[in-house]
């Protein structure tokens, strides 16, 4: 008896409706992050009030306050390798909002400076659990047909929690703020807890009957799963039994550090500088309701980013990422020109330049270096390394984050505005020219097709090594 293929077609998109379920539940995490990255740009203006007494923070203050979140994001970095191997992709998930909650309640009822110091630290640490996790769950539950697209998303959702504590903002307070994230933190706590694991972590812990299970509620009940989950068993059996010593092969070391040069060129674009001091920023070029302002800043951010979820498909990665890169590059260049011609007196009113320089920055943020370089991440590193090199990449990226946060008053200073600006510039177009010649392009291609092509380009280049030397030897 033959089977109905509108009906096979109809499970089939229910297995994908799945897909984008357990998405936008773990996105939850994202717009979380989003909202703690942003949280010290607009209550950094509201805790340099002097009438706020043992909170009052000043200029070194602001520095520590901004940075010390990402301290948080390398102690969670350090931790979140081990999360994700031993306990799961879900369950680091949920177990992200344990000290994000608490560094929270720390901002909310802490008598002085120090708690919010405390606190900073805390949430950064259940940030960085929860921007690890993310874009690992999707992509290893994803159809590599939409996988970009999901994967993708979970940056959306991010730059949508920056928006969401700007909206936030212009009405709460900055101890009220906190309670926002919390509320959200909650949610997903209990919304993860009804959706499966992933089937690759599932099989790399040996719960053959359960990845099955899972695989099978984000396929659909009409798709024949043996193959994949096949696909996912030989890509495990090929490289089970992690080692120091496996680090040096190429097929292993390459990704691990495209992965970690990603994250820090990611940074040295000066992208968290805009994120935590936006609005000082802008008060700084002279112009007033800096709340205001920085919601179309983000409003812009969160468009170019939603626009990703439609090209990076269409365009690849590699494309993405130099366009991206090169639109930074520019706006970095210009905002740095502007503050050149204002310390020359060589024109007056020229704010307008200001702001389209950090709107390019931003939007071209948005189009590559933010999502993509996530991306990349969670599908150019190996299955058996994946945990544990993504707290690696998020430890280099919160470390040079923590370095471009902390000393972006000093570099002001020592540099001038325009040159740490251009210092800016500079990173972008080198990091430009290593997508050129370093990264692959992995649009449309399965995970374990991408690390079967790691694996190929190792043998290649070992048999050219030993061809090599087999000349060599003949020579003599």
């Amino acid at each position: 008896m033959s089977r109905n293929p509108s009906i096979d077609k109809d499970k089939q998109s229910k297995g994908l409706v799945k897909q984008i379920l357990a998405t936008i539940i773990a996105c939850i995490a994202s717009v979380s992050f989003g909202f703690s990255t942003q949280y010290s740009s607009q209550s950094i203006p509201q805790l340099r009030n002097k009438l706020l007494g043992d909170l009052y923070l000043t200029d070194s203050d602001t520095s520590l306050f901004g940075s010390l979140f990402s301290v948080g994001g390398i102690i969670g970095g350090i931790i979140g390798g081990a999360c994700l191997r031993y306990l799961g992709r879900r369950s680091t998930l949920v177990i992200c909002a344990a000290p994000s909650v608490l560094g929270w309640c720390f901002i909310m009822y802490g008598p002085s400076k120090i708690y919010l110091f405390i606190g900073r630290t805390f949430t950064g640490i259940g940030a960085i659990l929860a921007a690890m996790a993310t874009p690992i769950y999707v992509s290893e539950i994803c159809s590599p047909s939409i996988r970009g697209r999901l994967v993708s998303a979970t940056f959306l959702a991010a730059v949508s929690g920056n928006l969401l504590c700007v909206v936030f903002s212009l009405f709460l307070n900055w101890n009220y703020l906190a309670l926002v994230n919390i509320i959200l933190l909650i949610i997903l706590s209990i919304a993860m807890a009804f959706l499966p694991e992933t089937p690759r972590w599932l099989l790399s812990q040996g719960q053959v009957y359960q990845a099955f299970y899972a695989l099978k509620w984000f396929r659909g009940d009409s798709q024949d799963i043996r193959p994949e989950l096949h696909e996912i068993e030989k890509s495990l059996a090929d490289s089970q039994g992690l080692t120091w010593s496996d680090l040096r092969q190429r097929a292993i070391a390459k990704p691990v550090i495209i992965a970690i040069t990603l994250m820090i060129f990611q940074q040295t674009s000066g992208i968290n500088v805009f994120i935590f001091y936006g609005v000082s920023i802008i008060q700084n070029i002279g112009i007033s309701g800096g709340y205001s302002i920085s919601v179309i800043l983000i409003g812009g951010l969160v468009i170019s980013t939603a626009s990703t979820l439609y090209m990076v498909d269409y365009f690849g990665r590699r494309k993405m990422l130099i366009v991206s890169g090169t639109g930074m590059a520019i706006g970095n260049f210009t905002l740095g020109v502007y503050h050149l011609l204002i310390a020359s007196e060589i024109a007056d009113d020229i704010r307008w330049l200001a702001v389209i320089a950090i709107v390019v920055i931003l939007a071209s943020f948005g189009l590559g270096w933010g999502p993509v370089v996530f991306l990349c991440m969670s599908e150019l590193l190996p299955l058996r390394i994946r945990a544990f090199a993504s707290g690696v990449a998020m430890i280099a990226n919160w470390l040079t984050g923590f370095i471009i946060t902390y000393f972006y008053n000093d570099m002001t200073i020592t540099l001038e505005r325009y040159g740490t600006f251009w210092f800016y510039a500079v990173f972008s177009i080198v990091s430009v020219v290593y997508v050129y010649y370093i990264i692959p392009e992995t649009t449309g291609k399965s995970l374990e097709e991408i690390e079967a092509h790691f694996r190929r380009t190792e043998r290649k280049n070992n048999n050219d090594d030993e061809r090599m030397e087999l000349m060599s030897n003949i020579d003599k």
